[in-house]
Order: C-alpha cells, then sequence, then structure tokens
C-alpha cells in the first residue's frame, strides 16, 4: 500500500532520475554515484534533510518504511539500492546479520591494527612508581 510520500513522489519521472542516478555493475548491484556518507551508504535529499538512498529506494517501491526498522542488504555493498537486494529488520536483526557476515567486530588488543601497547607493555606501565594519574 503506498502512503501519501509514495504517491506524490512515485511517478515514473521522480523514479527514473532517481535510478539515473546509479549505475548497474556485473554482480546486479545498482550503486548510487553521487554523495556518500564515510560508511560508504548513499545519500540523497529528501523532506529537506539527508536521507540514506537505499531506503528511501525501498520506500519508493514499497511504500514508507515503519519506525524503528532497518534497511539491510542481502548484498552487503553499503551504496547498493538495488530493491530486490534490500530487505526489512530490526536493529537486533540488523547486528545479527552483520556478525554471521564477519563483519562489523574490532580485534581486540595487539591483533587491532590500531594498538599502541603490546601485552608486554601493560606489565611495565603498571608496575612503574613514576607513572601519574591525572
Amino acid at each position: 500500500m503506498l502512503t501519501a510520500w509514495s504517491r506524490n513522489y512515485l511517478d515514473a519521472d521522480f523514479w527514473n532520475g532517481f535510478r539515473a542516478k546509479s549505475k548497474l555493475d556485473a554482480s546486479g548491484c545498482r550503486i548510487w554515484q553521487k554523495g556518500r556518507n564515510r560508511k560508504g551508504y548513499g545519500q540523497v535529499r529528501r523532506d529537506g534533510k539527508q536521507q540514506l538512498a537505499h531506503r528511501v529506494a525501498l520506500a519508493l517501491v514499497n511504500g514508507e518504511i515503519p519506525d524503528g526498522l532497518c534497511v539491510l542488504h542481502h548484498c552487503d555493498v553499503p551504496a547498493c539500492i538495488n530493491t530486490d537486494h534490500l530487505f526489512l529488520g530490526t536493529n537486533a536483526d540488523n547486528n545479527r546479520d552483520m556478525a554471521q557476515k564477519g563483519r562489523g567486530s574490532q580485534p581486540k588488543g595487539e591483533a587491532n591494527g590500531k594498538s599502541k601497547l603490546t601485552a608486554a607493555d601493560i606489565p611495565y606501565i603498571r608496575a612503574n612508581p613514576e607513572r601519574r594519574r591525572r
């Protein structure tokens, strides 16, 4: 069922203009070619504010997205707006999907590339009487 927003904007000109800002790749992903956020998700201006392009694409095809639901990617390509690759889920579904696909978890300790200390440094620092707390 179309909502008021979808009825107003779901015309051939708007949809074709929206799709024209993307390019189909060999895997079937429709990659957003315009602005993206720092995580690689496409962005588009809607109702006077920035919106994620994949959310707008799904809303254009299926109607408004209910509050509290996320739009997830089967393909795991943040810039993809192919509605066949998108599905609705809760935040818990999104976290579960991320964990099952091996994304999102940062290695701990020395295994993290941003680590500045080694495991051997910690006892030395803790035992050093000259260390200062501020």
